[in-house]
């Protein structure tokens, strides 16, 4: 059931994934099946990684869920600052989450 298939494309740092995870909260349990696309963006001062993806539950509580489906999307960004070491950098990150 768990399982992990990524595939590169011609483009430099994009990569294409498909995957079933398990999570839990609390006592509740879920698989879900997901689909993104993450791609990141190197520029002479900071790095950018977006993503996009398709999340569908398979199973809550061993009851089978149909039609209810998250769409993600969302970036995370890196800059270092010009008073950083090499062991300490400023980042700032943020998601948009969309629920169709």
């Amino acid at each position: 059931l768990y399982k992990k298939a990524a595939k590169n494309l011609d483009e430099p740092y994009t990569i294409i994934e498909n995957f079933t995870k398990e999570l839990y909260a609390d006592t509740s349990r879920a698989d879900i099946k997901v689909k993104q696309v993450v791609r990141r963006y190197v520029e002479t001062d900071r790095d950018v990684v977006i993503w996009v993806a398709r999340v569908a539950p398979a199973e809550i509580k061993h009851k089978l869920l149909r039609g209810f489906t998250y769409y993600l999307r969302g970036y995370a960004v890196t800059k270092r600052s010009p008073d950083s070491t090499p062991g300490q950098a400023l980042g700032s990150s943020a998601m948009l989450v969309d629920l169709p």
